[in-house]
């Protein structure tokens, strides 16, 4: 039996002037994403794991290499789910260290299949960021409810929010 892969999302937030951004990214190269849907799809920072990571090790390390970034301060993990094909996906909260630029372009290190494309970063509201490619925009009630309070996003859960299932 093989082991499952390991996948992280990471939600990165803030707070300015009063309303929740999520921090989020296209691909400005790839005009597919304008054929295919309407408005171009929104993504967060995702990756697996290398031989020998953890889930917070690939996080951090996932984050740094889509973003460029690597003060961040680790709010909490929202939880973890079976996505088949791709193995246990592992969701996590995370708040910029230090104030960040509004808008960056960034080309992204490391070995993984993104090696090398362009990755363009600007903060959204909560509202436009349900546009979030694939099923990750299921997870913004427990984002809001987890920077709300930390019992709030233990209520959410308790209150039959249950991660997306693919």
């Amino acid at each position: 039996m093989t082991t499952p892969l390991l996948k992280i999302t990471a939600f990165i937030a803030r707070e300015r002037e009063g309303r929740v951004e999520l921090l989020v990214f296209n691909h400005p190269e790839a005009d597919y994403f304008v054929r295919e849907a309407p408005l171009p799809w929104l993504q967060v920072p995702a990756g697996t794991g290398e031989a020998g990571e953890d889930a917070h090790a690939t996080v951090m390390r996932e984050v740094q290499e889509e973003s460029g970034l690597s003060e961040f301060a680790m709010v909490r993990h929202l939880g973890a789910y079976d996505d088949p094909p791709w193995g246990i996906r592992h969701v996590f909260l995370m708040m910029p260290a230090g104030e960040l630029p509004e808008r960056w372009d960034h080309v992204v290190h490391g070995e993984g299949e993104d090696h090398g494309m362009v990755f363009r970063y600007e903060w959204v509201s909560l509202d436009d960021a349900r546009q979030l490619i694939g099923m990750h925009a299921q997870w913004l009630p427990m984002v809001e409810a987890a920077l709300r309070d930390e019992e709030a996003g233990d209520e959410a859960r308790a209150r039959g929010f249950e991660p997306p299932t693919f």
